[in-house]
């Protein structure tokens, strides 16, 4: 999916284009959990024309999707806007230690209410703690 998100946003034909972003909403529509993943920090890109096309695959989606599927989308859209804010958020000075509760309310609010069941995939990676032969 990141390699067709690559081309979609520099193809220059509108044909193909047009056809690769109906074929990532269909991706989207069936695969929602994996999908949105890669297309919802597409639509929230800083290059207009990333942005561009990754809104208008999630419209598309939202289109041939049902309300949850839409929900979900919306939800996702505020959870990648609340995590850019939570990255560009400077601790008062002085401050030791934060919470969720008092210093990402928007964040913590979200999960709590809209997003209990919602999958986030955290990257793992396994660590040989054997050395090599010789």
């Amino acid at each position: 999916m990141p390699q067709l998100l690559s081309r979609v946003t520099a193809h220059t034909s509108t044909v193909v284009r047009s056809e690769l972003c109906s074929l990532l909403a269909d991706c989207v529509v069936a695969y929602p959990g994996q999908a949105i993943w890669c297309i919802l920090p597409l639509a929230s890109a800083l290059d207009a024309t990333r942005a561009t096309t990754g809104q208008e695959i999630i419209e598309e989606a939202r289109r041939r999707g049902d309300a949850a599927l839409g929900a979900l989308l919306d939800s996702g859209l505020e959870l990648c806007a609340q995590l850019v804010r939570v990255c560009m958020q400077t601790p008062p000075r002085g401050l030791r230690q934060m919470t969720a509760s008092m210093h990402l309310r928007g964040l913590r609010r979200l999960l709590r209410e809209r997003l209990q069941s919602f999958a986030i995939p955290v990257p793992v990676s396994r660590v040989s703690s054997s050395a090599p032969a010789d």
